[in-house]
Parts: structure tokens; C-alpha cells; sequence
């Protein structure tokens, strides 16, 4: 059971963004999680590169610019959430520390939910995990889900957004667990 206590929204301040974006600080919900969840989180980001490892690389060789342009979306997001999850855990290592909040901006926190509810979702990633495995792989979706409507509570439109940037069947997961129709925010509802 998710205890709200494990679940805050903060503002952080950060540098400026090579987005264009300035210096507007970026909400953050600060998740409270074990070590072991931060491993798994660390498992999860390359979830689709282990899977799809072969199609991604044929996708960037012979298929038209769009579906080059997923392709590549998949594999630097994978980059960019390892590094993440990484860095969190190295941190708490080294604090020593078996739990700890960690700051996730929307658009990680939508990713690694994303992953997550795949891992339990799709029947041959689900049989090869154990009963235990797949109890904490539950329990962390909870988490997120719980992170995921407090951020929705001040800003669906933000959740919306980042939730369209998700496989078709990560959103319908996705929007489903979080009581939200499909494409609620207008968007078509089409495969990204």
C-alpha cells in the first residue's frame, strides 16, 4: 500500500534548459523508493532495447524517417533513464541510505510508469519473472501511479502530454490505471 507521505510535489530550481525553456524552474515529484526499486527502475530502462534490440537496429537501417525517428526516441530515452537510475542509486550507496526520495520530472516519471506497467502487462515479459518479482514490479507501479495523480491533481494537461508521447498500448495501460479516457486531452490517440 502506497502511503501518501511517499509522494510529494517540489519545484527544483535547475540550470537552463537546451530547450529554449530559460530559467523557469521544472516540477518534480519526489517518489520514495528502496534501493531494490531503484535497481529495478535501472532493469526497466532498457526494457525495450533487450526485447526489440534487433527490430530498433533494422527500423534505423532500412525504414522511412519517421520510424527512424522512433526508433532513436526509444534508444536515447533507454540512455537517458539508465543514467538516471544510475545516478540515484550510486547516491544513495553512497550515502548509505536502503530508501530515499527521489526527484522524478514528469516526463520520467510517465517513462519509467510506462515501462513498468509493460513489464506486467505483456504475458511473455510477465512469465519470466518470479511471483516476488512480480509482487515488487506491482508495488513500484503503485508508487508511480500515486506520484503520477498528485501531478495530475495540479497539472493533468502536463501528465496528458507526456503520457501522448508513450506506445499506444503504454497509453491505453497508462490512462486506464490512472481513470483517464484515451486521448482525453484531444490528441487522436494515434501510435507515436
Amino acid at each position: 500500500m502506497v502511503q501518501w507521505e511517499d509522494v510529494e510535489l517540489t519545484m527544483a530550481d535547475s540550470k537552463p534548459r537546451r530547450t529554449g525553456r530559460g530559467h523557469r524552474p521544472i516540477e518534480t515529484i519526489a517518489v520514495r523508493l528502496s534501493l531494490d526499486e531503484v535497481s529495478t527502475l535501472i532493469r526497466l530502462s532498457s526494457n525495450y532495447g533487450r526485447t526489440l534490440d534487433v527490430v530498433l537496429r533494422t527500423i534505423q537501417v532500412v525504414s522511412p524517417g519517421e520510424m527512424r525517428v522512433k526508433a532513436r526516441f526509444m534508444r536515447e530515452e533507454a540512455y537517458w533513464l539508465r543514467r538516471f537510475a544510475e545516478a540515484q542509486r550510486d547516491r544513495m550507496e553512497s550515502q548509505g541510505a536502503t530508501e530515499s526520495h527521489l526527484d522524478f520530472t514528469p516526463r520520467t516519471l510517465v517513462a519509467f510508469y510506462g515501462r513498468t506497467l509493460a513489464s506486467l502487462n505483456l504475458p511473455r515479459t510477465r512469465r519470466r519473472m518470479s511471483p516476488d518479482k512480480i509482487a515488487a514490479r506491482e508495488s513500484l507501479a503503485d508508487k508511480l501511479r500515486a506520484a503520477l495523480m498528485v501531478l495530475c491533481s495540479t497539472d493533468l494537461a502536463v501528465v496528458e502530454a507526456e503520457v501522448e508521447t508513450r506506445r499506444l498500448r503504454e497509453r491505453e495501460w497508462i490512462f486506464d490505471r490512472l481513470d483517464l479516457p484515451v486521448g482525453s486531452n484531444g490528441v487522436s490517440g494515434e501510435a507515436h
